[in-house]
């Protein structure tokens, strides 16, 4: 098989070992904790920062274009 496969006759064994790796880390729990309990917590503390991040810059940008404003209209009142 290895002749006629060459390179890739090790592929199906790769695949099953994936396959393993995957079934023990949705399967396999420490304590009362699993790989996908702790990939949705980091998943949502890094979510939350964005949307602090998204939510700090634009603040930012509303309080610039307010005081753009403000000058602006300072500007052509004087």
């Amino acid at each position: 098989m290895k002749n006629k496969l060459g390179f890739y006759a090790y592929l199906p064994a790769f695949f099953v070992l994936g396959a393993m790796i995957e079934f023990t880390m949705i399967n396999m729990k420490i304590g009362n904790v699993d790989f996908y309990t702790v990939y949705m917590r980091k998943e949502r503390e890094r979510m939350e920062l964005e949307a602090q991040r998204l939510s700090i810059t634009l603040d930012e940008r509303l309080k610039a274009h307010r005081e753009k404003n403000e000058s602006s209209n300072e500007a052509t009142t004087k």
